[in-house]
């Protein structure tokens, strides 16, 4: 079997943590890293954009969501990571 099957360069190095998971006004964002937000994106499960917010922030408000499943992706340089949360 040939090892470098397996390997892919576009694997993000970075781990995403959001917290509290489920929230209720704030959603804090940390990558592992420390790299530099970009782009934060917040979806609901069908993929329609519910809201953007540009640049290096590491909090998002998310009072005006309403309550349930929603998809959090954050663009980091070449990175992109995604992580479901869940609105009280």
């Amino acid at each position: 079997a040939d090892p470098t099957v397996l390997s892919n360069q576009n694997f993000a190095t970075s781990k995403l943590n959001i917290y509290p998971n489920p929230a209720i006004n704030i959603l804090n964002i940390k990558i592992s890293d420390n790299a530099k937000i970009n782009t934060i994106l917040i979806t609901d499960l069908s993929g329609k954009k519910i809201l953007e917010q540009i640049g290096n922030k590491t909090a998002i408000n998310i009072e005006n969501l309403a309550a349930g499943m929603y998809v959090l992706e954050v663009v980091s340089g070449d990175n992109r990571m995604v992580e479901k949360f869940v609105k009280q």
